[in-house]
């Protein structure tokens, strides 16, 4: 297993995913159904996406993460939020290349 990111560096990320793709919590707690899933949903993508780059074979370009990561969601997502899942991940790779730079 290689070592990506601290328990809370992950967390931090995903909750720059989450505003990134403006399905961050409110303070009101009146986001809405749709919020709560598409936040849902962010928060799976994150889940996989790290679990991909901590497994013994990680992707080596953001090209292997979106087509090593896209079946296996896009079984339980439908077509729109497969199109998410591919934002999410093409984020999350720039996001934690960009922190290892």
């Amino acid at each position: 297993m290689t070592h990506f990111h601290s328990y809370q560096e992950i967390i931090s990320i995903e909750s720059e995913a989450w505003r990134a793709f403006e399905c961050q919590p409110v303070a009101s707690g009146r986001g809405g159904k749709k919020r709560d899933a598409k936040r849902d949903k962010v928060t799976a993508i994150t889940n996989r996406f790290f679990d991909a780059m901590m497994s013994d074979n990680p992707p080596k370009t953001k090209e292997d993460a979106v087509t090593m990561l896209t079946p296996v969601l896009g079984l339980l997502l439908s077509i729109f939020f497969k199109q998410l899942a591919v934002s999410v991940i093409e984020w999350l790779w720039d996001r934690t290349k960009e922190s290892r730079a």
